[in-house]
């Protein structure tokens, strides 16, 4: 429920922006980066040891709006619950969670 509710906050935060605008934003990208690096941490490992630096999460979440960009080019207000549920499946198949985010 956490994951559910971080990611619909982020995106009904603006909810006639398209999704793909959402998640390119700075402060997006700031927020999901703090989230993946504690996500990493309570898993027990570091985020040195995954090479992810925020210039690498950032490139990641663009190859995540490339691939899906179907689902990434709709308005926060015009998606239902079964896309939602997908872009949540989408971003936790790449090991980006949505827990502690802060919108």
């Amino acid at each position: 429920f956490e994951e559910w509710d971080g990611l619909v906050k982020l995106i009904f935060n603006r909810k006639n922006k398209k999704a793909s605008s959402i998640f390119r934003s700075k402060t997006a990208i700031e927020c999901l980066y703090k989230g993946y690096c504690k996500f990493i941490k309570m898993e027990g490992g570091s985020v040195e040891s995954t090479a992810m630096t925020p210039e690498a999460f950032k490139s990641l979440l663009e190859q995540i709006l490339e691939e899906h960009k179907d689902l990434f080019e709709r308005r926060g207000r015009s998606l239902t619950q079964e896309e939602i549920a997908q872009l949540l499946a989408t971003f936790n198949s790449y090991g980006i969670h949505f827990i502690n985010i802060e919108a």
